[in-house]
Parts: structure tokens; sequence; C-alpha cells
């Protein structure tokens, strides 16, 4: 329910800042609500990212042994740093994807996929390398993963592309983020259990 709420949270703020009341008329005006959106994309991701490792160290509690709270220690799972670490992989991986798409906007249909895959790790290892095993260990279910995320996020970007050329406006930007939201944590969750180490 909690990452439900995020997404259509930060969809509905998104769409705010383009209503006509707030359409900037200086540049000042612009680069402020261009923060607003960037925050609000940051804090977004922190909360879902932080939402889901946290189920994920739920349900594996119960089969914990001493290798498994030592590994969650070094990865950034000691109170104090949990949060901390969600917000500061959100950032990075917002920038990443923002830096992409102001270089050459198709970028995104790569760095999009690839910083899914590196959430998805931290979500189902707390590392970023760690649930890259997956290729060797599953090589043929990650691959064909890989190959659906690009495309997904291809739909997703021409989908966005069409709706700002026929629709525009505020509603165009509510869909739009709620497809990137809901589409994108479905495709963290499946990436995420796809990665989830195996009981020995």
């Amino acid at each position: 329910m909690l990452v439900v709420s995020v997404v259509v949270g930060n969809a509905a703020l998104q769409a705010a800042t383009t209503l006509p009341a707030v359409t900037p008329g200086s540049s000042l005006s612009f680069w402020a609500l261009a923060a607003t959106s960037g925050v609000s994309v940051v804090l977004a991701l922190a909360a879902v990212l932080g939402r889901m490792r946290a189920m994920e160290l739920g349900a594996s509690a119960g089969s914990a042994n001493l290798g498994d709270v030592e590994e969650r220690e070094i990865s950034g799972d000691r109170p104090g740093r949990f949060a901390a670490s969600s917000a500061l992989f959100a950032l990075l991986v917002t920038l990443i994807v923002g830096l992409a798409a102001v270089l050459w906007s198709p970028l995104v249909l790569l760095t999009v996929p690839l910083g899914l895959i590196a959430a998805a790790s931290w979500v189902a290892t707390g590392g970023v390398y760690r649930g890259l095993r997956v290729f060797t260990r599953r090589p043929w279910a990650a691959a064909m993963l890989a190959v659906l995320s690009v495309g997904v996020v291809a739909l997703l970007w021409l989908g966005a592309l069409f709706s700002g050329f026929f629709i525009a406006g505020w509603f165009s930007a509510l869909v739009t983020w709620l497809a990137f939201g809901f589409v994108g944590t479905g495709l963290l969750a499946t990436w995420s259990r796809l990665m989830k180490p195996r009981p020995a």
C-alpha cells in the first residue's frame, strides 16, 4: 500500500508542476520547478527501494544465519544507515538517468534498465554487484528479462512522447508518471525476485 501511495503521490506532484497556474514565467521559476520534480523522484524512489528492501529483510529474517547478518551489516543495513543508503542510491540512479536524458535522450533506453537492475540487486542482496551473479546463475532468465526490460522502457518512452503530443498538459504528465511508477515498480520487483539468493 505504501508503494502505491508513493507512486500516485509522485505522479500527482509531477502533474501539478505542469498546471498553467504554476507554469514558470522566468528562468528562476523554471529551475525551481525542475528541482521540485527531481526531488520528488528521488524521494519516491528512495521510499520504494527502502520499503522493498525492508520487506526482503523481513521475509528472510526467519531463515537468517550469522553469515547473513554479517553480510547485511557490511551492505549498510545497520540501524541508522538504512534510510540514508536508500536515499543516496535513489539520488545516484536519478542523476545518472537524468544526465543521460540531457546528453542524448535515447540513452534513457539503456540507463533506465541498468538502473532497475542495479536497484533490484540492492533490494535483493543489499549490494549493487552481488545480485548480478544472476547472469551466471540463471543466464537465460536474466537475459530474457533484460531484453523485456529494454522493450518495456522503450514502449513507455514512446508512449510518453505520443502522450505529450496528443494529450499534453497535466493529464498527460499524470498518466505518464503513473505508468512509469507502476511498471517500473513491477520490473523492480521481478528483477529482485530473480536475484534473490536461494537458501543453501
